[in-house]
């Protein structure tokens, strides 16, 4: 999705997702239309909670329905016994989007690079968080508010990428910014 969007209808790219762990990014994109050659790294990192969606989804089919943002609560384990409990509660939105906002800035925060440890990462990579925008993030008012967010809480960490994307999981959400190194 992203290099299509970033590259429609351009047939000198090529995007190789990456399947060695150990290199350190999730997919390179090259581009033939310069010589030499120039290629982009992204790191992908997700700001949604797969565990916590898991356990939903389990509540789900035992249950025939779970309310997406009601409290989790679990209790025992697999060999115990787990129990899980979801609560059917109305979230105010701004609560959802203050949810999401920690979400992102916890995985910029993972991804920033810390004092006195060698820089990972560099000009030559891009950073893409992905985030669940699927049933309640459509407005205007929300992309402005994340815009105004990851320009005041993200940009300002210490992240050494060429550029940031934030990514909805729905395709609506779509936010570039440019990294200034200082």
């Amino acid at each position: 999705m992203l290099a299509a969007h970033l590259y429609s209808g351009r047939h000198d790219i090529h995007c190789i997702p990456n399947i060695d762990d150990k290199k350190d990014f999730d997919a390179v994109i090259i581009d033939y239309s310069t010589s030499p050659a120039s290629e982009l790294k992204f790191e992908f990192t997700s700001a949604t909670d797969d565990y916590e969606q898991h356990l939903r989804m389990k509540y789900f089919l035992e249950h025939d329905q779970v309310n997406v943002y009601g409290k989790l609560l679990v209790s025992g384990t697999k060999k115990t016994g787990r129990k899980i409990q979801v609560e059917n509660e109305m979230v105010n939105h701004k609560d959802l989007l203050q949810r999401t906002f920690s979400s992102i800035k916890d995985r910029a925060e993972r991804k920033s690079t810390i004092p006195g440890k060698p820089k990972k990462y560099g000009t030559e990579y891009v950073l893409v968080i992905v985030f669940d925008d699927w049933l309640w993030f459509n407005t205007d008012r929300d992309r402005v508010a994340l815009e105004n967010f990851v320009k005041k809480e993200i940009l300002t960490l210490p992240l050494n990428f060429a550029s940031l994307y934030i990514l909805g999981l729905s395709g609506k959400t779509f936010l570039h910014f440019k990294i200034n190194k200082t």
